[in-house]
């Protein structure tokens, strides 16, 4: 039955769809206080505007972020005339102000489409908000937002509402985003919603997903075809009147806590069950139909209903005009059964014969729920997915073995929104392992599992992996007498998973379990671990890595043989000691045990260990310890050191470490089997000095909150020198960072690096990367000879150049010296810029700042484009550049002055509108091949020409 046929309403909504929004621009309106035309800059327009003017924009595309502070009006010339693209428009308050936005379209945007924040009162009317890599639109802190005859449509989630934000959303389509269509969050505060005649349809996810104790409106509006449930509500109050919800693929209504009012509406074909409760829901339902759902009608997390244990302890009150028909699984599912002792189940329900091997995906898809179904001995090339509760069982461990029909699919896939139990035994399951690196969360994976599934492995192998198991979201898998062998990664967690792993064994590849992924400088995980009576060898970098934030547990365990035994900050109780801990203060090794991890093992806290000539293996360092060598020529550490676990005081002095590195470290782990990695669960104080880190993966690595202190480091020949992350606070001295694979130092996090006469060098793609909202300071210091860039600095970092050299990068012909993007900042200070491509570029939003400094022999000396603002480009000298000052697009310049620009083979000043320069004064320009200033500078530097 159509929308139109059931509530007689929906015409506006459906003519949406058709590309006809109501009211269209052309209606009268008031007049525009500016127009805006493309060319032209809308933020400046915004900036120039009073209080409650009409800014017009003109039929065009503009590929330009806005910050909007203040109350006005923006309005175009309808979604497919007015564009802004690949740009978010951000709009806060700190006190209430009254914006409208009408009649354009905001695609593309790398953020959320609209932001808004604070007391803000926004309308939103004929807008479409399509394509943006977040939200087409985020509401928070206390923002009241009202859209009407609007679409949003196909943004990484529809619209988000959290922290008190109140939503009004009218005659409006929120259809095809990747996540969910509406999500209201509880973050501290709860968010409110009204829809009315609107259509939530086709989302990734859910239609709606409601968080918290939040209150929402729903009346004469459609919510269909969304991936997941129609409508998910966790502790909301929730009220539904004459409204549709159909043909969701998850259901129609999720319900976990709180109260649902269904009154005249319709729940019908959708793909699940049309109610779903769960813990003290409270349902009331009248004057309604719930019909033709694949699932239940209305059913509770009832272990009649197919469900591990009875989740439902709320009330439902059905009135007799409501009907509840034709339901798949039955109409109700309520009450639960009185206790009774079922009988054992058989071994097998199901049991295949090899020639049945290739309907097993279609069996798996139809058979009910709890279902055993029993494969025979042999090897079998076959693809599953499960997203149901079942068991799956080989004859026996090894002699059913089962490969991936198709290599970039796991050979099981267990992925469930809603929680099952599915259970694995006697089974052998292969990958595809092949020889060239892959990065953790982008191999191969054998055996997955993720949603809300939960799975039990019970003697079961997998081997010859790229990635064994890959455990997210919120699945929870036990790992029970199993085998993991010769798998690259043998365990990767993250989101909120849950594993448990006892009586197993994990063995031979590049790394045991790893809790989070190493994404760009990281990303950490929720994921809780338990760990007992389980042996981990062989593993050629970490054991074990956990990354902050993640709970870890267990004991009786054995790691042998390994690179190093833990990385991150995990409990060291996990792992069982080489030999007792004893009282003595001071060790040799070998005199006194015949390697480091047993010394380490043995010296009491604080205590010191001294390392003789020779070659000894890495070790785990999870107690405060020094450890002094004789030499970085004379001992050497094959492996990895990692400060781990508790270790809080450490310091390490004379002594080399190196790895066998040939062309990424990469593929040994993600760090490489040869490094220094200092990452704890609590504070740590480490000093290092004359330590010498070559042929790793990455060199140094410093994470979580540590202060380093280095003096007289050599870190070279790694795939990545340096990576400062988390809240570290690292400051080096006279040390080098030199021909890394990769690039010579990564910060970002919170980090704080301060390098003081240190050089970086002779790196094949970047010398230093630079990004969250770290800082990075170098004084007295050397970048040179970096094949791509010097320095690229993105997001909200800041950069400190002060009496530096930045001299001869850029081999590939474009990079530079110094690369600013995003919202990042640089002060350049007493520095000298020689010899790359472009000394320094400034692009996108980011800040700079240039004081006494020398610009020579660069293609081009200082060039800046998109929004960059450059405060002051002051007393500094560019000589015999191509170019010497380039501004385009948007740029400002706050001051140029006292500035000699003399002598370059280009134009001295080159802006590409007279306002790309505030003030210009002082400076002196001559000599310059291509001429001293171009038409817009001189504008604005030379007024008497004009």
């Amino acid at each position: 039955m159509s929308l139109v046929r059931f509530l007689g309403i929906g015409i506006a909504t459906i003519g949406l769809l058709l590309g006809v929004p109501p009211g269209g621009a052309g209606s009268a309106q008031a007049e525009c206080t500016v127009t805006v035309e493309p060319g032209q800059s809308i933020q400046k327009a915004l900036d120039e505007a009073g209080e409650n003017a009409i800014i017009c924009l003109g039929a065009g595309t503009w590929e330009e972020a806005l910050t909007i502070s203040k109350g006005l009006t923006l309005r175009g010339q309808g979604v497919e005339t007015t564009v802004i693209q690949r740009a978010p428009v951000q709009i806060s308050a700190d006190k209430e102000i009254a914006m409208t936005i009408t009649d354009l379209a905001v695609v593309n945007s790398p953020e959320d489409g609209i932001a808004v924040r604070g007391p803000v009162r926004l309308t939103v009317r004929r807008v479409q908000l399509s394509s943006s890599q977040e939200c087409g639109l985020d509401a928070r802190k206390f923002a009241r937002v009202h859209m009407s005859h609007s679409q949003v449509l196909d943004n990484g989630c529809g619209i988000l509402a959290q922290e008190s934000a109140l939503l009004t959303v009218e005659e409006s389509v929120i259809s095809k985003n990747r996540r969910s269509g509406i999500l209201l969050d509880f973050l501290g505060s709860s968010a409110q919603l009204r829809l009315t005649g609107s259509l939530v349809s086709e989302n990734g996810e859910n239609g709606l997903e409601l968080w918290g104790p939040t209150v929402v409106l729903i009346t004469g509006s459609t919510i269909s075809r969304n991936g997941h449930v129609g409508i998910y509500s966790r502790d909301a109050t929730l009220t539904v009147e004459k409204t549709l919800i159909a043909e969701n693929r998850g259901g129609g209504f999720f319900v976990r806590d709180g109260r649902l009012m269904l009154k005249a509406s319709q729940v019908s074909t959708n793909y699940d069950d049309g109610v779903l409760l769960r813990d003290n829901a409270h349902l009331q339902i009248t004057d309604s139909q719930v019909v033709s759902n694949d699932g239940w009608g209305i059913a509770a997390m009832l272990k009649q209903c197919g469900w591990d244990k009875d989740l439902f302890t709320g009330l439902v009150a059905v009135s007799a005009s409501t009907t509840i028909t034709g339901n798949t699984a039955g109409e109700l599912c309520l009450s639960p059964e009185p206790s009774v002792h079922p009988p054992p189940a058989p071994a097998c329900h199901i049991t295949l014969t090899p020639d049945q091997i290739p309907q097993a995906q279609q069996l798996i898809d139809d058979v009910l729920e709890e279902t055993v179904i029993c494969l025979p001995a042999g090897e079998f090339a076959i693809t599953l997915t499960i997203a149901q509760s079942l068991t799956v069982r080989g004859s026996a461990e090894g002699r059913t073995i089962l490969r991936a029909a198709n290599p970039e699919k796991p050979v099981i896939a267990v992925l469930s929104p809603q929680p099952i139990s599915v259970n694995l035994a006697d089974l052998t399951l292969t990958g595809t392992h092949r020889e060239s690196s892959c990065w953790p969360g982008q191999c191969r994976i054998t055996l997955s599992a993720a949603g809300a599934a939960h799975v039990q492995l019970q003697r079961v192998s997998v081997v010859l992996s790229e990635q064994g198991i890959s455990v997210t979201e919120n699945a929870h898998v036990e790992i029970i007498t199993s085998r993991l062998v010769e798998n690259a990664y043998g365990v990767l967690i993250s989101g909120s998973a849950h594993v448990a792993v006892r009586d197993s064994q994990i063995a031979y590849g590049e790394m045991g379990i790893m809790v989070g992924y190493y994404s760009g400088l990281v990303q950490s995980g929720l994921s809780e671990v338990h760990l007992e009576r389980t042996r981990i060898l062989g593993m050629r970098g970490c054991a074990l890595l956990a990354w902050p934030e993640a709970r870890l547990s267990g004991h009786e365990n054995e790691f042998l043989e390994n690179g190093v035994d833990l990385c991150g900050p995990v409990p060291s109780e996990l792992r069982r000691p080489v030999v007792p801990q004893t009282e003595r203060t001071e060790l040799v090794v070998p005199r006194d045990y015949p390697t480091l991890q047993a010394a380490l093992d043995a010296i009491a806290p604080g205590g010191t260990i001294f390392l003789e000539r020779g070659l000894f293996s890495g070790a785990t360092v999870y107690k405060d310890v020094r450890i002094r060598g004789a030499g970085e020529d004379q001992t050497r550490i094959h492996g990895a050191l990692t400060v781990c676990c508790q270790a809080g005081r450490v310091s390490f002095t004379d002594f080399s470490l190196e790895g066998e590195f040939e062309q990424s470290g990469l593929v040994k782990g993600v760090f490489g089997d040869s490094g220094l990695w200092i990452f704890s669960g609590r504070f740590s104080d480490v000093e290092l000095e004359r330590v010498r880190i070559q042929r790793g993966g990455i060199g140094l690595m410093i994470g979580g909150i540590a202060r380093v202190q280095g003096r007289n480091l050599t870190v070279t020949n790694n795939d990545m020198g340096l990576s400062v992350f988390g809240l570290s606070i690292v400051e080096l001295r006279d040390s080098e960072l030199s021909h890394n694979t990769a690039i010579g130092l990564g910060v970002g996090g919170n980090a704080t690096l301060i390098l003081r006469n240190t050089v970086i060098a002779g790196h094949e793609n970047w010398g230093a990367r630079i990004g969250g909202d770290s800082q990075v300071y170098l004084f007295e210091s050397v970048v040179r000879d970096n094949q791509a860039i010097g320095i690229w600095a993105e997001g909200g970092a800041f950069v400190l150049l002060e009496r530096t050299v930045v001299e001869h990068n850029d081999g590939f012909g474009q990079g530079g010296a110094l690369i600013i993007k995003g919202q990042a900042s640089s002060t350049v200070l007493e520095s000298r810029v020689v010899g790359n491509g472009v000394g320094i570029r400034a692009q996108e939003s980011s800040f700079l700042t240039v004081r006494r400094s020398v610009f020579a022999e660069n293609s081009a000396a200082l060039l800046a484009e998109g929004n960059a603002t450059l405060w002051g480009v002051e007393e500094s000298q560019f000589t015999e550049n191509d170019d010497a000052i380039v501004l385009k697009e948007a740029v400002r310049v706050n001051a140029l002055k006292g500035n000699e620009i003399r002598n370059n083979r280009g134009i001295g000043v080159q802006a590409e509108m007279p306002g790309n320069i505030l003030e210009c004064v002082g400076n002196v320009v001559e000599g310059n091949e291509g001429g001293n200033y171009n038409e817009s500078a001189a504008e604005a530097c030379v007024p008497q020409n004009f």
